[in-house]
């Protein structure tokens, strides 16, 4: 049985954009949240659109500057905040 997802049409434009900025598909989709694993300088990182907390989180992200301001501009604009997270 296939599971149905529904999101906001706020939550598809900010899934679909971010896909189209980074090149990725996302790699994991709940209900709260949907996750893009973002590969660069030999290292993974991670960006999560956490739907309950209306935020952007760039976890131990390294992407160029221009996407990553366009991130953050898109988001702003979608009443989303952005935050950098690190775990090392």
């Amino acid at each position: 049985m296939e599971k149905e997802m529904s999101f906001t049409s706020t939550q598809l434009e900010l899934v679909s954009t971010i896909s189209a900025f980074t090149g990725e598909e996302a790699c994991a989709i709940s209900k709260g949240a949907v996750s893009f694993l973002i590969k660069g300088d030999g290292e993974v990182g991670e960006i999560i659109i956490d739907f309950d907390e209306k935020e952007i989180k760039f976890v131990d992200c390294n992407v160029d500057t221009k996407t990553y301001f366009a991130i953050v501009g898109f988001a702003s604009c979608r009443d989303y905040t952005t935050e950098d997270y690190f775990t090392e």
